[in-house]
């Protein structure tokens, strides 16, 4: 017998016989019916259950009054005629004022439809009033003699807004800017009925960008001379204050524009060496490449758009005609325009009472190597006279400047603050001028 003692593993001597569990293994097979069963099951729950919702939907949306889409089938295929519909008494929307006045929708639909028929008649009457002037519009291209490889053409130095303004037995004659054109080795015209022909330049004034170029009539053809027309020239600018007026050419930057607006003020000036000339401002929009000119409702040209110096707006400005006439005579004539180089303001009654002054043309500057500055005029003095006439404004200064032959003396008379006790002194100032 053995010793029970022992208690070595390996001895026999155990008081109990140890026994391992082991787990039952999976029975895959089981699985997979199972989850085969499951799906199926799933299956035919959802296919009842959709067929049930088919079945008594029609029923559901009758009972509890669900609208269905309606299918529309179009066809475009035919001609529909439209007719405007007229609501029924019954079906017509009204509006209702601040007085308790009802006022239908048919109502303010023909007050609506009789501002645009009017709208529409102005237009008309605008367009027939612009007609004639329209034809006497041409495009004034600077070209050079060299020839464009790209498309054998000449090269162009840059395009103006021009309108011929007058005709005689041999020419006619077109009033334009000179900033594309003084430098050009030629001058080519396109008139409104797609003609073109060569120009020549007879004066230009950088002062205020114009110029006058002429085109020999021999060079236009019969039919050109009876389709285009000359503009004619209006009266003061000052009779136009409130007035409406027509801005046709490129008023708008576009080519052949038509608005129209009025006059708000004939107060604004444009000035440049020994000139001044009025501005009228309209309330019309413009943009800062407006060209072209303003016209009276006889069609009359009464101004010449400039275009705007200023980046805070662009309400179309116009020089008046009226003011111009004098140097475009002179251009016309390629006469030289005299030259002494001051830049002065017109000091008017209300003005000189007030600061205690003589009327006449306070110097605003002078400018540099100019007659002027050579003789000793500053700024601040006060122009009184020209050669022994009284001087008034800035015109009559012009007038008589340009009436004075070139290389001449003019003997200026003004008026100087003098800086010891703040009182005028009168003075005199011999200037030789210049001719340009």
């Amino acid at each position: 017998m053995k010793d029970r003692k022992d208690k070595a593993p390996e001895s026999e001597n155990y008081h109990f016989i140890k026994e391992t569990i082991k787990k039952k293994p999976l029975n895959k097979r089981l699985i997979i019916q199972r989850a085969a069963g499951l799906a199926m099951g799933g299956v035919l729950l959802g296919g009842c259950a959709a067929f049930a919702f088919v079945a008594f939907l029609p029923t559901a949306v009758d009972k509890l009054g669900v609208p269905q889409e309606k299918r529309v089938n179009v066809d475009l295929s035919g001609t529909q005629e439209y007719s405007e519909s007229v609501p029924s008494s019954e079906e017509e929307e009204t509006l209702k004022t601040s007085g308790e006045e009802t006022v239908s929708v048919s109502e303010v639909n023909e007050d609506a439809q009789g501002v645009l028929e009017e709208f529409e008649k102005t237009y008309e009457s605008v367009l027939k009033i612009a007609e004639e002037p329209r034809k006497a519009l041409v495009r004034v291209s600077g070209i050079s003699g060299d020839e464009n490889l790209l498309d054998h053409s000449f090269m162009h130095y840059g395009e103006e807004e021009g309108i011929v303004f007058l005709e005689n037995e041999t020419d006619l004659y077109i009033l334009t800017g000179s900033s594309d054109i003084e430098d050009a080795e030629k001058i080519q015209i396109n008139f409104s009925n797609g003609a073109y022909a060569l120009a020549e330049m007879c004066r230009s004034d950088s002062r205020i960008g114009l110029a006058v170029v002429r085109v020999p009539k021999v060079r236009l053809s019969e039919n050109t001379l009876d389709e285009i027309s000359v503009a004619s020239l209006g009266e003061s600018g000052s009779l136009y204050l409130a007035k409406p007026v027509i801005a046709i050419g490129s008023p708008m930057g576009d080519y052949d524009g038509v608005v129209y607006g009025m006059v708000t003020s004939v107060s604004g000036t444009i000035s440049a060496a020994d000139c001044e000339y009025s501005l009228m401002i309209t309330d019309m929009q413009g943009s800062p490449d407006s060209d072209g000119v303003l016209l009276d409702t006889s069609g009359n040209v009464i101004g010449i758009i400039m275009r705007s110096q200023e980046e805070d707006t662009t309400m179309i400005k116009a020089v008046s005609v009226a003011q111009l006439l004098p140097l475009l005579e002179t251009l016309c004539n390629n006469e030289s325009i005299n030259y002494l180089g001051i830049r002065g303001i017109t000091i008017s009654e209300t003005q000189a009472e007030n600061l205690g002054v003589s009327t006449g043309i306070y110097v605003d500057s002078v400018e540099t190597d100019s007659p002027a500055m050579i003789a000793g005029i500053q700024s601040g003095d006060i122009i009184t006279g020209f050669n022994g006439e009284r001087i008034e404004d800035m015109q009559s200064y012009t007038t008589r400047l340009q009436e004075t032959d070139g290389g001449e003396t003019a003997e200026i008379q003004l008026i100087r603050r003098s800086s010891t006790d703040g009182s005028y002194v009168e003075m005199d100032f011999d200037l030789i001028i210049e001719e340009r």
